[in-house]
């Protein structure tokens, strides 16, 4: 009847930069002060993350993670939506002679801020799930093609091969001066011309039954402002990658003989080439080609760019 807390509730725990507020139910001890890190930053990887379905073990941490948009981090009220509650263990609250013992089940509340992010990596074949919308539209997917040199790998090993690991940590006050909104991102005119190839785009995925809402558009837009220098045509290449990493994992399955789905395919097609993206291209007509009736995307091999 003890509590045996993981690594990862103990990271979080220690990023939770509201774990020491006084209207805490718990005894935090003396030296947690040394080991609070909620101004750093931290990387959650979920090594093979889709051996089970992510939404049985991810899905209330998804909404979790959703209620903390235009919540008020310091009002303790208003972050409870977005707070999990850990059960800590049996505390026992009375022990007395010939009277029966009494315990409950005491709870730690945690509040995972924009301080924590979380990769996940994954396979897909007959041992793995398949990915759901509602994962794919909270998130970047990076599909990785099969590069064209696998001997490529042995220029960058020197030594042991192990590299060196950074002695610095990221302040999370860094990391967030370098987010943008949309709306002060970037320069109007870029939002707008961005705007209008994801509504094209969304015209797409509506004649296979697959087009996505509000939350989408907002990340790929969100993508767009935040995307390196991004002015005048620069745009365009993050727009590539929105369709490589959120676009194209919508189409699996997506069967080729029905005539709305070669429509699709075409309208995408064409999306890619105004957008010059030709590796985006050749790799979605190569998927197209390999897939026999069910599409599946391949990912593509952008090493050549390097």
């Amino acid at each position: 009847n003890r509590y045996r807390a993981t690594e990862l509730s103990r990271a979080l725990l220690q990023m939770d930069a509201f774990a020491l507020d006084a209207e805490r139910d718990w005894n935090a001890p003396k030296a947690w002060k040394k080991h609070h890190l909620a101004k750093r930053m931290l990387i959650v990887l979920l090594d093979e993350m889709n051996l089970a379905r992510v939404e049985y073990y991810f899905s209330d941490f998804l909404s979790k993670l959703e209620n903390r948009r235009n919540m008020d981090r310091s009002n303790a009220t208003s972050r409870r939506a977005a707070e999990f509650m850990i059960e800590v263990g049996l505390r026992r609250l009375a022990a007395t002679a010939g009277e029966v013992e009494v315990r409950t089940q005491p709870t730690l509340p945690l509040f995972v801020d924009t301080n924590v992010l979380f990769v996940g990596t994954m396979n897909e074949d007959e041992t793995t799930q398949t990915l759901s919308d509602k994962v794919i539209d909270r998130a970047n997917v990076l599909r990785f093609g099969c590069p064209s040199d696998l001997s490529s790998v042995l220029d960058d090993v020197t030594g042991d091969g192990k590299p060196k690991p950074s002695t610095n940590l990221l302040p999370y006050k860094s990391w967030k001066s370098w987010i943008k909104s949309v709306e002060n991102g970037a320069a109007n005119d870029v939002l707008h011309q961005s705007a209008g190839i994801i509504e094209r785009l969304n015209s797409a995925l509506r004649l296979v039954g697959r087009p996505f809402a509000h939350r989408t558009f907002k990340s790929m837009l969100a993508y767009v402002a935040n995307y390196p220098d991004v002015v005048a045509d620069s745009h365009q290449t993050a727009i590539s990658d929105q369709i490589e990493m959120k676009i194209l994992p919508k189409l699996r399955g997506v069967d080729l003989t029905e005539n709305r789905a070669r429509q699709a395919l075409a309208e995408l097609q064409s999306i890619i080439e105004d957008l010059n993206d030709q590796e985006l291209l050749e790799a979605l007509k190569l998927s197209i080609r390999d897939s026999e009736h069910a599409f599946t995307w391949r990912g593509v091999d952008r090493t050549q760019q390097v």
